[in-house]
């Protein structure tokens, strides 16, 4: 074996034993604050940490009813669109005028997309 392919095995474990410590180390330093934050009652807001963050989330009622969307238009090579969001690439190449009308699927027949 060349120094060149030595040196790069020794890096490879040498970054496995970085990564090693490295995890190690946060996890001690992790657990380390949060017995601080435990021993003084401290707060988020106390830390610095922001709290008025709204955080978008999408309820599970909105999810559930985009995974049950049934295909409004269907291709002939088996594409499908649901008709939600941006017109795709196959239907606008079939529909350069924007009548797309005879590739829509009645709302009673057809499974979910």
């Amino acid at each position: 074996m060349t120094k060149y392919f030595q040196l790069l095995a020794q890096r490879e474990e040498l970054d496995k034993v970085i990564e090693d410590a490295y995890r190690e180390e946060a996890a001690k330093a992790i657990a380390d604050v949060r017995q601080t934050i435990a021993d003084y009652g401290l707060t988020a807001e106390e830390c610095g940490f922001p709290t008025n963050r709204k955080i978008a989330s999408v309820p599970p009622s909105v999810k559930s009813k985009n995974r049950l969307a049934k295909t409004a238009y269907a291709g002939p090579s088996g594409e499908s669109w649901i008709g939600m969001g941006r017109r795709p690439l196959w239907l606008t190449k079939l529909c350069p005028n924007g009548e797309f009308s005879k590739y829509a699927i009645p709302s009673s027949q057809g499974p979910s997309a």
